[in-house]
């Protein structure tokens, strides 16, 4: 029997914001992560874009936010991702608060409920996976 070769998609060349919904799909998704320490972050699962609602900007302030940041994130961290989360609209989503020791920039671990029902006019885009866990991530700021 022949071993199948690690199906990796790396996601640096990604210039949105996105989760990588956790699950055994034999695909690995990897990102620069950690600010300047360029740590290499992977995980198996599922992609999805997150989208933004018209000319918001709020997603983008993750890179503002953590710009450079070495090491995991702490509990102010979490807050304020959860409020930019919430403020475009990506309720089903919450940080992982057990997780903050392995969450950095552009790699933060997160809840997914997808029986929370995303505020108007986003929609989340899978259904079948329940509650869950995922990754949020999105461009390194190195």
């Amino acid at each position: 029997m022949t071993k199948q070769p690690k199906r990796i998609i790396d996601l640096s060349g990604f210039h949105g914001v996105g989760l990588i919904i956790t699950f055994p799909s034999g695909v690995v998704y990897q990102n620069q992560t950690e600010g300047i320490a360029c740590s290499h972050c992977e995980a198996e699962g599922v992609f999805l874009p997150l989208s933004v609602k018209p000319g918001a900007s709020e997603l983008w302030a993750f890179g503002q936010h953590f710009q450079g940041k070495i090491g995991p994130i702490d509990q102010d961290a979490a807050r304020i991702v959860d409020g930019i989360l919430r403020r475009n609209g990506h309720t089903y989503l919450m940080v992982n608060q057990t997780r903050l020791a392995e969450s950095y920039e552009a790699w933060i671990h997160v809840f997914i409920d997808e029986a929370e029902k995303p505020l108007l006019p986003l929609r989340m885009a899978v259904s079948g996976f329940g509650k869950c866990e995922g990754i949020l991530t999105w461009s390194n700021s190195d």
